[in-house]
């Protein structure tokens, strides 16, 4: 009799684990979308905020740089934007625009060669936002 709670006993661990990694299965994919979503929502604050400041700057006799870090955007812009995922970087192409560059690969930017200074994807596939001359605003 001992060895059939044994066995019944293991048969329920095993099928609430198959439960359980089922449950995962169809959760992941989920939350993943829902976290990139956010990271993108997080980058398009950034960069509104980047230009709204960089138009003031230059509109106050202020020239854009080459500008390859947050903290350098930030000391030049007086901003206190902090994003630990994303790396920003604004004028490094000559445009007088800003890039934010999620790590898995996609980006948005916003400059004035192409778009009239509104946000898109420019690269990889955003979760959200249109590729250029789209708008993601």
């Amino acid at each position: 009799m001992n060895r059939k709670n044994d066995a019944f006993t293991l048969f329920e661990i095993v099928a609430v684990i198959i439960i359980v990694g089922l449950i995962a299965a169809l959760a992941l994919p989920n939350y993943v979308k829902a976290v990139n979503k956010a990271d993108e929502r997080n980058m398009l604050t950034n960069l509104k905020i980047m230009r709204t400041a960089l138009t003031m700057f230059t509109g106050g006799g202020g020239t854009l740089g080459s500008w390859n870090s947050l903290s350098v955007i930030n000391t030049n812009l007086d901003l206190n934007i902090a994003d630990p995922k994303s790396t920003y970087t604004c004028g490094i192409d000559g445009t007088n625009g800003c890039t934010a560059v999620h790590p898995n690969g996609w980006a948005v930017q916003f400059h004035d060669e192409h778009s009239s200074g509104l946000i898109h994807c420019s690269a990889g596939t955003c979760p959200s936002c249109p590729a250029q001359p789209g708008n993601c605003e």
